[in-house]
């Protein structure tokens, strides 16, 4: 990964890392079915696992989530899925700042030809 920084002077420099980021895992159950709305509660986990500082928190994170589907709201055989998280540390390096934020995340998905697969945008 490459990561530009500037200084006060507006000097640019180029740092190169590399190594393991930081491991996560995510449940959600589908809670509610309707042929015009889905809802999806769930929670994500991120372990600090990262072996170089910039590549991850630095700290174990929880984010309780749900996520919204509306069948074919974009046309037919596609989904619109807005979620909102919330992510805050539960443990970790006390020399990393903590995690506290907020967070909207956005899929589309499209049920591609024939239907045996989806392509899936989540826009970061």
């Amino acid at each position: 990964m490459n990561i530009s920084t500037t200084d006060a002077s507006g000097t640019v420099t180029n740092t190169n890392i590399n190594g393991i980021v930081d491991l996560d895992a995510r449940i959600l159950m589908l809670a509610y079915g309707s042929k015009r709305l889905l809802i999806a509660p769930g929670i994500e986990a991120t372990f600090n696992t990262a072996t170089n500082n910039g590549m991850g928190f630095g700290k174990t994170v929880l984010a309780p989530m749900v996520f919204f589907g509306f069948p074919g709201i974009l046309g037919k055989g596609n989904l619109f899925v807005p979620g909102y998280q919330y992510l805050f540390s539960v443990g970790g390096d006390e020399n990393r700042p903590d995690v506290s934020r907020s967070q909207i995340d956005l899929y589309f998905v499209w049920l591609l030809p024939k239907g045996g697969n989806w392509l899936i945008v989540n826009p970061q």
